[in-house]
């Protein structure tokens, strides 16, 4: 009866140690859910560790599985490779990563911080000037100075009114609207046009003739 008993208490804690990071995750994720500040994926950071833990957790099974020898190595092995190649692919661009699920527009599912925090600005300046682009309407949202990144001379496009040549905009901007009012459709009026390019993954080169 001891040996029983104590083989039930050892499997009881091993099933709290593996429920223990899931547990905390949740619980991470329900204290942020009610919270209205919306600005990207950061404010829920700290329960990525936990949620390492679990993915850990199974692929040790998952390797060590009766059951599933070998496949289960094999499995085991695919997915840590699979892994790899998606973060060689991802290099150096890790802040708008996402996974292969959200496809070619993941600015269809977060945008805020999460794909467009104004990281491509000295991108698009050097897009501007291989393409020899003598200047641009520009609707930009991040916070760097636009006139230290080697721009052509920039004008600033303006809520709600079309205009005619090149024009660079910010993901941000075409989904959200202006920096300083967001939720807007100041510049959806440009998704109806097909852009010349994509400049890094954040913004997007349009020409209006």
């Amino acid at each position: 009866m001891k040996a029983i008993a104590a083989f039930a208490a050892s499997g009881g804690l091993e099933r709290r140690r593996r429920l223990g990071p899931l547990a905390i995750a949740i619980a991470i994720l329900v204290v942020c859910l009610p919270s209205r500040i919306n600005i990207g994926l950061r404010h829920v950071l700290p329960l990525y560790p936990f949620l390492s833990i679990i993915a850990g957790t199974g692929l040790v099974g998952l390797m060590r599985s009766r059951r599933l020898f070998p496949m289960g190595i094999l499995a085991a092995a695919l997915l840590l490779l699979w892994h790899l190649a998606v973060s060689v692919r991802a290099h150096p661009d890790y802040l708008p990563y996402f996974n292969e699920l959200a496809g070619e527009h993941p600015e269809r599912i977060l945008v805020d911080s999460d794909l467009d925090s104004g990281q491509d600005l000295k991108r698009l300046a050097d897009t501007l000037q291989a393409r020899r682009i003598p200047s641009v309407w520009l609707a930009y949202a991040g916070s760097a100075t636009v006139t230290q990144h080697g721009l052509p001379p920039v004008h600033w496009l303006e809520p709600h009114r079309p205009v005619k040549g090149w024009i660079a905009a910010s993901l941000y901007s075409l989904k959200l609207g202006s920096l300083g009012r967001p939720g807007h459709d100041d510049f959806a009026w440009l998704e109806h046009y097909e852009p010349v390019a994509r400049v890094g993954h954040s913004i997007r080169l349009y020409y209006v003739p």
